[in-house]
């Protein structure tokens, strides 16, 4: 899978270095973008091609964003895309706060802790996430596109044995933390016992591999990484977490969505196309999601995958709010009202 010319790939640091991004999604509300300094697209209908500026992480889940590309559903839409490959989620929604982006990926929890502190983004569509009709436990497990690994020779066998250890996640309080903390809660261990350390995902396998941490989590395609190096998972934890539906969503701002919504939908039309597309070609979708993380893994390795094609609704956000209130990550009582982008 090739994009094409209408794809220009940028550098995170081309926009914010990445560390003040991330602090200033994690830290305390900032004032919404200045309308002025926002990415400006033509919305008036005349059938000019408009560029839409992406945030991505570079895992499978931005694979939709190839597809979208290349098989014209953006095209449909008079849309082109300009994509920023960003650090980690958080500075994925400082940018798109900073109104540097017009549309940034997000973990559910990054999305979460960033509408709780009054941070004005809303939900467009789903960006990965467990399809209905599966049963919880072991086979939905299999649609976890997370994973807890650890060291071949480590004797670390299951959670228990990780109270007072080290973990690798790629940003504190986000999602890979959230889940992991629900799941050693379940097996009886207090997740403040644990030293977690902040790495990207290519370090943090690499981290583990030297035995410089415990564990770590890291994101498909970085867990066929992981595998691929020896490594051994011990517990899929987002399945049990997020349960079926969304559990990752590409996000606008509140200001572009209010400013600016047939360019929102459009967008949205061609990501719901790219998600329905990346399911019926299993096997083209994940090659491709694992040339994007430069790996040289077979795709038969790669486990299952699921792209949401269904609407993201208030329940959906409501499981996860809950779940974060649960562990301690969102303060009783917190609800996220007007959550998601409404279209027509």
């Amino acid at each position: 899978m090739t994009l094409k010319k209408t794809h220009r790939l940028l550098s995170a640091l081309a926009l914010i270095p990445a560390a003040a991004l991330a602090l200033s999604a994690c830290s305390s509300p900032a004032a919404e973008p200045d309308s002025s300094s926002a990415p400006t697209n033509d919305a008036s209908g005349s059938g000019e091609v408009r560029t839409v500026k992406v945030a991505a992480v570079g895992i499978m889940s931005d694979v939709v964003l190839q597809i979208a590309d290349e098989q014209g559903f953006l095209e449909e839409e008079n849309l082109a895309i300009e994509i920023t490959t960003v650090a980690n989620p958080p500075a994925g929604v400082a940018a798109l706060q900073g109104g540097q982006v017009d549309f940034a990926f997000a973990p559910g929890v990054v999305f979460a802790n960033a509408r709780s502190q009054g941070v004005p983004v809303q939900i467009v569509a789903g960006a990965s996430g467990f399809p209905e009709g599966v049963e919880p436990g072991p086979e939905l497990d299999l649609y976890d596109d997370t994973g807890v690994y650890v060291r071949p020779d480590s004797g670390i066998t299951s959670l228990e044995q990780l109270e007072g250890k080290s973990i690798a996640v790629n940003a504190r309080k986000a999602n890979l933390e959230a889940t992991a903390s629900q799941a050693l809660l379940d097996a009886g261990v207090d997740p403040a016992s644990i030293n977690w350390v902040a790495l990207d995902f290519t370090s943090m396998v690499e981290s583990l591999k030297n035995g410089d941490v415990d564990a770590a989590i890291p994101v498909n395609p970085f867990t066929l990484k992981a595998e691929e190096a020896g490594m051994v998972r011990i517990a899929s934890p987002a399945a049990a977490f997020f349960g079926v539906g969304p559990s990752s969503f590409w996000l606008t701002s509140e200001t572009l969505a209010n400013e600016d919504p047939e360019l929102v939908a459009a967008f949205k039309r061609a990501i719901l196309q790219a998600n329905a597309y990346a399911n019926d070609h299993l096997d083209e979708s994940i090659a491709a999601g694992v040339a994007l993380a430069g790996l040289d893994i077979p795709v038969e390795k790669a486990g299952k995958i699921y792209w949401p094609t269904e609407q993201v609704t208030q329940d959906h956000v409501d499981h996860i709010v809950g779940n974060l209130i649960s562990i301690g990550f969102l303060p009783e009582g917190t609800k996220l009202e007007n959550a998601i982008v409404q279209l027509g």
